[in-house]
């Protein structure tokens, strides 16, 4: 990474524009970081913890009771966090204004951030400069690890960039700090919304080395016919559960990397695979809790309730809030690095198929083995407890007798005869707010 100067007199050593400035020094401080014992990034993590509960104490009226009277160091921060009862999106829509706080200047501008409210509960979130510079780092950080080449070119398609440019946009260079720090090569962008078959196109047009979007989408380009070309190494994925089949369908039709990253609008990045395919959390950025169903803490191997605690936003109090996503707990990882791990991520509470029992369980459709007919695409919907929706994109109409394979199909996979409606599309099926798919829905 050769770092670009913004002046054309003053080449080298480079001079760096102020904000990006901040996120550089903040990038060499996480890969010095990143060779820290996990008592080392525990000890960093509980001073900044105590920081941000005193804070929070002074200047959220909905935590100052709760704080209040409590005499808080780093070496009892984590049991002071622990006893706080968690915050839901409700809490942050109905009491948005007592979780805000005042900043002080070293924290910079302060700005709203809406999130799209995937289920029907849209929040606001205050974030100062200093919290989105911090994901910026994070961001290099990531890519570093993932051997990226940032004088390749990269490309986009996600929802909320190009609108109004069906053709996409092109640049000289890759966007935002990434761009005004490092020489770069070119980088594309296409909104979500363009019909898949103009997307296959336009990335047979454009061959980037990188490409960033969707698992959904990723899976529904390979299904319309996408193919390997060659120089493409990398696809960064966000904003949807990734599946090991759907890794290994584009090792085999696209002859790449899948690298993921999880993150939330609210609190930025969450964690981010390492080579030894694990989840890191970063510790500079947030204390994040897998808690089972009674509030106890997880152990390795076990799957619970997304919790966070961010640590660098100090313009809305986001401690103990909880996510709705569910995650297995990792261990020790052995490609070297000593944060937090998650071994994979399950999705969200809604994502559960309901049953009859009591049971919740993450359901399996066994649709992606279903031969007789191409399936673009397929959501699940749970509309009671004895009823689910299956809705499918195909390319022609469906015989009565493949759609009753099909829902023996998924009857078989799931265990259970529920009773299910087949919905065909010749259309891809809608995205939901965000750009984001999700393939198992439940309403119960």
């Amino acid at each position: 990474m050769r770092v670009r100067s913004a002046s054309s007199t003053l080449r080298w050593p480079a001079l760096v524009p102020p904000k990006a400035h901040k996120v550089h020094a903040l990038w060499v401080q996480l890969i010095q970081g990143q060779g820290l014992t996990a008592t080392a990034l525990q000890a960093l993590q509980d001073k900044q913890l105590a920081a941000r509960l005193v804070h929070a104490a002074q200047h959220s009226t909905h935590f100052a009771p709760q704080l209040k009277g409590v005499q808080i160091v780093p070496e009892n921060a984590r049991e002071v966090l622990a006893r706080l009862p968690l915050l839901g999106r409700a809490d942050l829509q109905t009491q948005a204004e007592s979780i805000y706080c005042a900043t002080g200047p070293w924290h910079g501008a302060v700005q709203e951030k809406r999130t799209t409210g995937s289920t029907g509960q849209p929040v606001v979130v205050r974030c100062t400069d200093a919290a989105f510079d911090l994901r910026e780092a994070i961001t290099l950080r990531n890519f570093a690890g993932f051997g990226m080449d940032v004088r390749q070119s990269f490309a986009a398609i996600r929802s909320g960039v190009a609108k109004g440019h069906p053709e996409g946009i092109s640049r000289p260079g890759w966007g935002g700090v990434i761009g005004q720090l490092f020489v770069t090569g070119p980088s594309h962008a296409l909104d979500l919304a363009t019909p898949v078959e103009q997307q296959i196109a336009w990335l047979e047009k454009h061959r980037p080395t990188y490409l960033l979007t969707y698992p959904s989408n990723l899976q529904l380009l390979m299904s319309m016919g996408l193919r390997a070309w060659s120089g493409l190494q990398g696809i960064l994925t966000v904003g949807e559960n990734v599946s090991d089949e759907l890794r290994q369908n584009v090792h085999t039709c696209l002859k790449a990397a899948v690298w993921d990253q999880y993150s939330c609008e609210e609190a930025g990045h969450l964690a981010a695979q390492c080579s030894a395919g694990q989840y890191h959390v970063p510790s500079e950025n947030v204390l994040l809790e897998v808690l089972r169903e009674d509030g106890s803490a997880c152990l390795p191997g076990e799957t619970g309730r997304v919790v966070v605690t961010d640590l660098r936003n100090f313009a809305s109090a986001l401690l103990r809030y909880e996510l709705r996503d569910y995650a297995e707990l990792g261990s020790t990882c052995s490609c070297g690095r000593h944060s937090p791990v998650l071994r994979r991520m399950l999705g969200r509470t809604r994502q559960q198929i309901h049953l009859p029992d009591g049971r919740k369980v993450w359901p399996s459709t066994g649709l992606r083995n279903f031969v007789d007919v191409p399936l673009r695409q397929f959501q699940l919907v749970q509309l009671s407890l004895h009823r689910l929706e299956l809705r499918v994109h195909t390319d022609r109409e469906l015989t009565p007798q493949e759609k009753i394979r099909i829902v023996e199909t998924v009857q078989t996979a799931l265990g259970h005869p529920f009773d299910i409606e087949v919905v065909n599309s010749l259309q891809a099926l809608p995205l939901g707010p965000g750009g984001k798919f999700e393939q198992f829905v439940s309403l119960v």
